[in-house]
């Protein structure tokens, strides 16, 4: 769909950014590479990785931070705080440096 999407942008001389999110509940090293692999083969003109999700109150991830003793309410979360799912959490900001350091018009944020 969105590979679709992009292809058509560029057969016809289109400059696309791809916004990928990064982090999200459930990722996992595999998505994480399926991500970057999807990047690399469809070739924005830029990239947006992003690490993390928003915390909202009243969302699954305010619910899972509390779980996990990121936050102790949602009325911690007046400050913004973002969600990293644990199993890429301590590896990720960095690897997606490493990443985009190897393409010039990715940026991590």
């Amino acid at each position: 769909e969105l590979g679709d999407v992009a292809e058509a942008c560029r057969s016809v001389g289109l400059p696309h950014t791809l916004n990928i999110g990064f982090g999200d509940p459930g990722e996992t090293e595999n998505t994480v590479n399926q991500k970057l692999q999807f990047l690399i083969d469809v070739k924005p003109a830029f990239a947006v990785l992003r690490v993390g999700s928003r915390v909202l109150p009243g969302t699954g991830a305010a619910r899972l931070s509390i779980e996990e003793g990121l936050i102790q309410s949602e009325d911690d979360l007046l400050e913004p705080m973002f969600y990293i799912e644990p199993a890429v959490r301590d590896w990720l900001p960095e690897r997606l440096q490493k990443e985009a350091a190897g393409h010039p018009r990715w940026n991590v944020s």
